[in-house]
């Protein structure tokens, strides 16, 4: 990225473009747990439109999206002089393209992380507000035993993650209004059901 368009008083944005909706919102998840600034787009063209071109940062791309794809955003990028460094995470990917990735400067390109399912954010999100596994089950009518499950299955993908890390990484997106993520969305919201059904 050009020097000149960057605000060194903004902290470094992690920009994850992946028009897979859980596994995007899971990335960020997974991310924001570590205390990294977030911001997700569906497509190239969205971040191509509404991205800050001040913030200094990096990309995580996916390769094969409808319309503009990954490798294709990348040649945009490199064609308009901005010069961020690009992470490809793919489920698709194969050595012609990592290699082609590669050797335009993208910084790695290695494989997607397992998205969390709708019932696994759920039940992190009451996890990070402090309720006990007793009071998430009757919470979503679901069986203790459940949410044990649950909550192993989401700290295996996102490698041992506590509900105080949970806690941070709600707390950091709500910092940022992000009160439309379905992270954050109350199960007994009709539209958290419908996006998430």
């Amino acid at each position: 990225m050009s020097n000149e368009l960057l605000d060194p008083r903004l902290p470094p944005l992690v920009r994850i473009v992946d028009d897979d909706d859980r596994v995007r919102q899971s990335e960020a998840f997974v991310l924001r747990l570590e205390g990294f600034d977030v911001r997700e787009y569906s497509s190239a063209e969205d971040f191509l439109h509404f991205d800050d071109v001040s913030r200094a940062g990096c990309i995580v791309l996916d390769i094969r999206m409808p319309g503009m794809n990954g490798l294709e955003l990348q040649s945009e990028l490199l064609r308009t002089g901005r010069s961020l460094p690009i992470l490809f995470l793919t489920g698709h990917g194969d050595v012609a393209m990592a290699v082609d990735a590669l050797k335009r400067g993208a910084a790695d390109f290695i494989e997607k992380l397992k998205a969390l399912t709708p019932k696994e954010l759920e039940v992190c999100r009451l996890a990070a507000s402090g309720l006990s596994n007793k009071a998430i089950a009757k919470e979503l009518c679901i069986a203790e035993q459940t949410v044990r499950i649950h909550r192993w299955s989401a700290a295996k993908k996102l490698g041992g993650s506590s509900a105080v890390a949970f806690s941070r990484a709600i707390a950091a997106a709500e910092s940022e209004s992000d009160t439309d993520h379905p992270l954050f969305r109350h199960p007994n919201d009709s539209t958290f059901h419908k996006e998430n059904s």
